[in-house]
């Protein structure tokens, strides 16, 4: 996966994006298929590989992303996490789906990965935390 743009894994290795990537399931949504809903447990983190996906938190505000390596369910990153927005595809969409503890176990073999990653996290999360107030 060649990152660009703003994604949180823009500055990782690619040999760790790649152990990320294989330790998840691709899932293909159809326009307008929920992903999540706010409030469920939030068991995965995922990484945008093709499509558009809205994220709509309260008040309908929305948030949209479509940048290859956009990632979202954040919220999975946290113990006993919950999602916080719904995730809807916009269009058809390619989704890498990592189940939390596969992600903090590349985590927990790459220290110094994670520790960039949630460097860029919490830069992410003020950015969205002006957007959806």
């Amino acid at each position: 996966m060649n990152i660009t743009g703003d994604s949180l894994l823009k500055e990782i290795d690619p040999i760790i994006i790649e152990e990320i990537i294989s330790v998840g399931d691709r899932k293909v949504y159809d326009k307008k298929q929920i992903i999540y809903e706010k409030g469920m447990q939030a068991n995965n983190l995922f990484i945008l590989e093709q499509g558009e996906i809205e994220l709509k938190g309260e008040d309908e505000v929305r948030f949209t992303l479509s940048i290859l390596g956009d990632i979202f369910g954040w919220s999975s990153l946290v113990k006993n996490g919950i999602y916080t927005t719904k995730a809807i595809s916009n269009s058809i969409s390619s989704i890498i789906q990592v189940p939390k503890d596969e992600i903090n176990s590349v985590f927990d073999r790459h220290p110094n990965t994670a520790v960039l990653f949630y460097r860029y996290l919490g830069l992410n999360l003020t950015r969205r935390m002006k957007i959806f107030g």
